[in-house]
């Protein structure tokens, strides 16, 4: 179940929204340390008092003017150590020399102890901060992801609430072919167990003595427990990497001075120490201001890990970024709700860490996203291509720039550090995932997403989006598919292996063939016949490759998808609460929004609980049933049509409401006295058995031992009109008496779906209401009967 406490819609100045976003003021820019409360938005910065220590070895000095352009400068002190000549420093800085030991960071603890009280007035302490370099911040320098900051950025953040800022901010990693976002924040335990046999590396030739690195704290733990620092206030802390970091002086001196000498003295024990690299990590923790609790909380819920390296960023949180790929299966409705739900939350996706690219919704880029209504197209074989509809066609032909644009929007969102969710109904067909792993970066964690819908309401839903298509763009009298065009026929056409096994021809129902061959023993050691449907589980012996089982089983298979989650359409929340609330599971704002849109509309989402069948007398929808009679009656010549062949389906439903006409005028029959026929109770019970099947698969935790499908499926009847009774039988020759004189005083029909919102739309016929499932286009026709 789902907990969740509504807000009043209220900012919380004890909770994060999101942690790398541009609208959370408290916790927007935690993740990198890029952001903080009290921030500077660049105008009174001009008041700052800033002091600078350099840390000099042997780098010339001349891009320091270029670096502070802009900035009032109160001091700069250089130390310098290498015994090299300090070259292109500001005219106005002071230049001492010390002894070479414990390199920029004892620099900056002896400049702490020493220099900085001299710089210092008392007066002016709230409004300075230091900015601590080395010589050298070039790129030839840089040693790990992420990039420099510039000197306003340093100057801001350690004059916001946080009180330090740190010279790099942080990028990713690479492992293999993934990639993971580094934090600036560090899990502590892990941080203070880090340790180092060895430090080798010296690109830029410094001068080593003899003093021996280990040193006598064996984890950086051991060494700041030695500082007499405090407690740590919280399980994750700022860290800094490369020796190049800014801070409030208020912040400095809010540890005591002997904290600072202590450093000072532990790094004076020699040029490449250990101590050097515990003090390296621990300027963020002793310089910061500690985060708040809930803070540090939203900082780990974000996290996937910890990483793991006592080479390099040894604690840092770890994420890699997702990407919720929807598959929308036909049937199950979850690409239409889930459309209009990611776009009218796309400001609240955002502020949880989420992109969205939506099928259908594309607006010219307003939204953020390209086009990716064909993305299928340019993924799937010119063979998959060919069983696209030729209604359909242009879904098969792929935009120049569709791939382009989707691949620059899905690296900007790399870039960003957020999560993608990418919804296409079209990725469903077979021959999709092979293609699409190949295309998407492997930069990317993949989480594939389907909605499971029972198989028996599956095949139901999308009977009813074919015979809405057939009638829409493929129905002529030269192609009408008899064999599936009744609900019955459709269930018999799509679980032919299901329902009859080995005994079945391709285009036919069940025929019992004449052995003329030899017989033998089945049990022969010698030779056997070939039946895969002996030993096949009963989830493959169905053929609409498009359900969700089949979906998932086509993208489980490709390597790069082996994270396939199934949401249960059942459920008692809606779609997009389980999105956001279980797939995404971090989503809190868009989680919070989606139950509160759930609790005002209560009444509605309860509608569907019991879907299409709740009044079984008689059990098939009446307008289907007319079309089925008259679809029967033209094949068997009663009825005659001579028009053009775009017009055959307005012919048929002008024929099925004169048929309609007929039956209410009738004083004998009335709808419900139309022959039935249904299922064979074998046909029924296999389709139980396999829509069991599927769900103790896909939602196994949801499956206990059936009983509620079991108790669903018992109120369905799966019957059509027994059109073959009902022609055979004179007593229904009335039906057609109307449809085969001459055509005089029209009555116009008006049929209008500009109205329409949902599967159902009224049409007026003779002053008859009458319920319509297939939505046809709007048009006016003459429908006339005999006076």
């Amino acid at each position: 179940k789902i907990h969740i406490v509504i807000s009043n819609g209220k900012e919380d100045r004890f909770k994060c929204n999101c942690i790398e976003c541009d609208v959370d003021k408290n916790c927007g820019g935690l993740w990198k340390a890029s952001k903080y409360p009290g921030i500077s938005d660049g105008k009174d910065l001009e008041t700052k008092k800033i002091h600078i220590v350099i840390s000099h070895c042997k780098s010339n000095l001349e891009w320091i003017d270029g670096f502070t352009q802009g900035f009032l400068i109160s001091s700069i002190h250089i130390v310098t150590k290498c015994g090299e000549t300090v070259k292109g420093a500001p005219e106005w800085a002071t230049i001492e020399v010390l002894p070479n030991v414990g390199r920029c960071d004892h620099t900056y603890a002896y400049f702490i102890t020493t220099i900085l009280p001299q710089k210092i007035n008392p007066a002016e302490q709230e409004n300075s901060i230091v900015v601590f370099l080395k010589d050298d911040i070039s790129a030839e320098n840089f040693h790990q992801s992420g990039h420099w900051n510039d000197f306003e950025t340093l100057v801001k953040l350690a004059s916001s609430e946080n009180g330090f800022a740190c010279g790099i901010e942080p990028g990713g990693i690479q492992h293999g072919t993934h990639i993971f976002f580094l934090s600036a924040y560090h899990d502590v335990e892990t941080l203070f167990d880090f340790s180092m046999a060895e430090y080798d590396r010296n690109v830029k030739g410094y001068n080593v003595d003899e003093t021996e690195f280990k040193s006598q704290f064996t984890t950086l733990g051991s060494w700041y427990n030695s500082l007499n620092a405090g407690e740590v206030a919280n399980n994750v802390t700022h860290v800094c990497y490369g020796g190049v970091f800014a801070a409030s002086v208020d912040n400095i001196l809010r540890r005591d001075i002997s904290v600072w000498k202590a450093v000072e003295t532990s790094l004076a024990r020699g040029n490449n120490v250990l101590e050097g690299h515990y003090a390296e990590r621990s300027w963020g923790h002793l310089l910061s201001t500690p985060l708040q609790p809930y803070q540090a909380e939203a900082l780990i819920s974000k996290s996937d890990g910890v990483y793991m390296n006592k080479n390099s960023m040894h604690g840092a949180l770890i994420r890699r970024p997702k990407l919720f790929l929807h598959i929308g299966v036909k049937g199950t409705l979850s690409s239409e709700i889930l459309a209009e739900s990611f776009i009218s939350d796309i400001a609240r996706l955002k502020l949880d860490g989420y992109r969205v690219a939506v099928h259908g919704k594309y607006d010219g880029g307003l939204h953020g996203f390209p086009d990716i209504d064909r993305l299928g197209a340019c993924l799937w074989s010119e063979v998959s291509k060919q069983r696209i509809p030729s209604y359909m066609k242009e879904a098969a032909i792929c935009p120049e720039h569709l791939l382009s644009s989707l691949n620059d929007f899905m690296n900007h969102t790399l870039n960003d550090s957020a999560n993608l969710i990418l919804t296409n109904p079209w990725l469903s067909r077979p021959g999709t995932a092979d293609p699409l792993s190949t295309f998407i970066d492997p930069s990317w964690d993949v989480n594939v997403v389907l909605y499971y819908r029972r198989y028996f309401e599956f095949i139901t839903l999308v009977f009813d989006d074919w015979r809405r298509d057939l009638f829409n763009h493929t129905l002529t009298p030269h192609d009408i598919p008899y064999n599936s065009f009744r609900y019955i026929d459709f269930l018999r056409e799509y679980n032919k292996r299901l329902f009859y096994g080995k005994n079945i021809e391709e285009e036919e129902l069940p025929i019992c063939r004449m052995n003329h061959t030899k017989s033998f023993n089945n049990k022969s050691p010698y030779m056997s016949k070939f039946d895969p449907t002996t030993e096949v589980d009963l989830v493959e012996l169905t053929d609409l490759q498009e359900y969700s089982y089949f979906a998932a089983k086509q993208y489980y298979s490709q390597p790069r998808f082996r994270d396939v989650t199934v949401v249960n359409y059942h459920d008692q929340y809606g779609p997009d609460v389980n999105f956001y609330c279980h797939v995404l599971s971090d989503a809190h704002n868009s989680c919070e929004v989606a139950v509160q849109r759930e609790k005002s509309s209560i009444e509605e989402s309860e509608r569907d609980q019991n879907f299409f069948q709740t009044d079984t007398s008689p059990p098939f929808n009446n307008i289907q049933a007319y079309e089925d009679i008259v679809i029967a009656g033209f094949h068997s010549k009663r009825l005659k049509f001579d028009g053009a062949n775009d017009q055959f389906s307005s012919q048929v439903l002008l024929w099925a409401g004169m048929v309609h006409s007929a039956l209410i005028q009738s004083d004998k029959y009335t709808f419900a006295d139309l022959p039935i026929e249904c299922l064979y109770p074998f046909e029924v019970d296999l389709l139980r058995d396999v829509s069991l099947s599927y769900e103790k698969l896909l939602m196994p935790n949801f499956f206990d031992d059936g009983a509620d499908l079991r108790d669903d499926f018992k109120k369905w009847r799966f019957c059509s009109v027994d059109t073959d009774g009902l022609l055979s039988d004179p007593e229904w020759d009335f039906l057609f008496h109307s449809t085969i004189f001459p055509l005089r005083n029209c009555n116009r029909l008006h049929l209008d779906i500009s109205t329409l919102t949902s599967s159902v739309f009224t049409i007026f016929f003779y002053r008859r209401r009458v319920e319509i499932l297939p939505p046809f286009q709007t048009q006016s026709l003459c429908a006339c009967r005999r006076t």
